[in-house]
């Protein structure tokens, strides 16, 4: 198979899992793979559910130091905000529609 014949998310897919395996990655770098492969990362999460956002919320300012923490900052709902991405293992990705 041909790369040039693979889609957007398959081209995405090995970049992120070649660096970063099924583990945490920072959004920085999911955000710079996905537009190379003509994606954004929120299509990523809610579009084709292969991938979840967590970790505090990357638009929060650092402000917030005064607010206590409880140690659970790479705990958050995974509503598409945070700072870190990770790939969703098959078993737990909901199917897309294939249009």
């Amino acid at each position: 198979m041909e790369a040039a014949s693979l889609d957007d998310v398959t081209t995405y897919y090995p970049h992120h899992r070649n660096d970063f395996g099924l583990d945490d990655a920072p959004i920085g770098a999911s955000i710079l793979y996905a537009l190379s492969c003509k994606l954004s990362d929120s299509a990523l999460v809610d579009r084709f559910d292969i991938a979840v956002r967590f970790g505090r919320d990357f638009l929060e300012d650092d402000e917030g130091a005064d607010k206590e923490d409880d140690g659970n900052e790479d705990e958050g709902d995974a509503g598409g905000k945070g700072n870190k991405v990770e790939l969703k293992p098959w078993n737990q990705r909901r199917i897309a529609p294939l249009s």
